[in-house]
């Protein structure tokens, strides 16, 4: 979890607390900046931002009037901008020509409907960028060429919960999918013993023989070591196919990447299933050395470098997966630690007075339960655990008696937190 935002926002309450708060920042005329002239004055252009849909495909579509002529380049911007928060997120950046007095471009096709929230379109005409024909058509019309740039908002959904509920169920999806790869990074572990068997089974008899010759090591593996590595085999080439499939899946979910939290679980999957991928691949190598005739030494040999190589890969393998599976939410969390930062928390909310601000020592330990939650909460939780932080904040900044209101506000983020971990 994010906890060095968190801190930062305490460190900043001494100027919250002197400012008063300063005001969000709104998102509904377009920004028009001064350098954008009316068509009376020179370059023109209008934005017309579409959703497009076609069946189950849609299409983040802008076009617009011109008075640029033929071949001018335009370049468009698209950002997303969570409802009620003043943080862009950049999505994607293309390029259109101006054909006939008009240009479009679309962002797409998607496989679903973009979630709900504020697609800002910002298209920008750069004199620096133009080809030399419509250069020097535009010098010879207009005295002076400046950069323009004016952006248009659309607006998808009908509320802000809307956002809200989109990212918390693309959140529950790729945690499933967690579980499915934990599933299978514990098959993978299971069969690791079984690599080093076949290894061992496949390792070329002595050619010495007679009354001295020396009898092969025993080993786990019978006679039939042959079959036993084509199975092995065929599960490794199952496994990869698994893998391919969870990261087909995952990439499904937030395909215009507007939900950090989201991008951030698809990325750990990704990672995860990079890695045991890359893992089951060298530990195939030791498979292929029964198809490659060689004395007993050189067998040896090889063998132990794989061996080698396969052994630093399954620990490293061992160690990101298993935080990436922690980051999911996947392996159990330390509850009581978790439950009892609430506890101290709810503590200090329900024995504020109504009629007095909170005391300087309260704010701290709340401070410090709100930090302790954040560095040992899983990414998954971010939802609630802002919800609570943003309430805790208004009390605190304010440095207003708390009221009744405000009190209920933050016991039930705490409720709502404490849900999910007991989950």
């Amino acid at each position: 979890m994010r906890h060095i935002r968190i801190v930062i926002i305490f460190l900043s309450l001494p100027i919250l607390l002197l400012a008063g708060g300063a005001p969000m920042l709104t998102s509904g005329a377009p920004r028009i900046p001064a350098g954008h002239r009316d068509a009376s004055e020179g370059i023109t252009y209008t934005i017309k931002p579409l959703l497009k849909q076609d069946g189950p495909t849609c299409f983040l579509s802008v076009n617009g009037a011109t008075n640029l002529p033929d071949e001018a380049l335009l370049d468009i911007t698209f950002t997303y901008r969570f409802p009620g928060g003043d943080n862009e997120r950049y999505l994607d950046y293309k390029r259109c020509l101006v054909t006939g007095a008009v240009y479009q471009v679309q962002l797409g096709p998607l496989k679903r409907k973009p979630p709900a929230g504020q697609y800002l379109f910002k298209v920008a005409f750069d004199p620096a960028r133009q080809p030399d024909s419509v250069s020097k058509y535009l010098e010879g019309k207009y005295q002076a060429l400046e950069f323009l740039a004016q952006t248009e908002t659309l607006i998808v959904g009908q509320s802000t919960e809307e956002a809200g509920q989109e990212r918390q169920r693309m959140l529950n999806i790729i945690k499933k999918e967690g579980l499915a790869l934990k599933t299978i990074f514990d098959d993978i572990k299971a069969h690791a013993p079984e690599y080093s068997r076949a290894g061992r089974a496949a390792e070329p008899q002595s050619r010495r023989s007679g009354i001295n010759s020396v009898p092969p090591a025993p080993t786990n593996v019978g006679d039939n070591f042959g079959d036993d590595i084509k199975t092995l085999q065929q599960w490794s080439k199952e496994t990869t196919g698994k893998l391919e499939s969870l990261v087909s899946v995952i990439l499904l979910e937030d395909e215009l990447r507007v939900f950090e939290m989201v991008t951030q679980a698809k990325a750990q999957i990704e990672n995860s299933a990079f890695l045991l991928k890359h893992l089951l691949q060298k530990q195939d190598g030791i498979l292929d050395l029964k198809e490659q005739p060689k004395d007993t030494a050189e067998f040896k040999r090889q063998l132990a470098i794989i061996t080698e190589e396969v052994s630093g890969l399954s620990k490293l393998t061992e160690k990101e997966v298993t935080k990436n599976l922690k980051e999911l939410g996947i392996f159990s969390l330390n509850k009581d630690v978790l439950l009892g930062s609430l506890g101290k928390i709810e503590l200090i909310i329900n024995k504020a007075l109504e009629n007095e601000p909170l005391k300087d020592a309260d704010k701290s330990v709340i401070m410090q339960e709100v930090v302790a939650l954040s560095r040992n909460l899983p990414d998954v939780f971010y939802d609630e655990l802002h919800n609570l932080v943003s309430e805790v904040i208004n009390v605190i900044k304010s440095n207003q008696p708390v009221d009744k209101k405000a009190k209920e506000g933050i016991i039930q983020r705490i409720k709502a937190l404490r849900g999910r971990i007991e989950e």
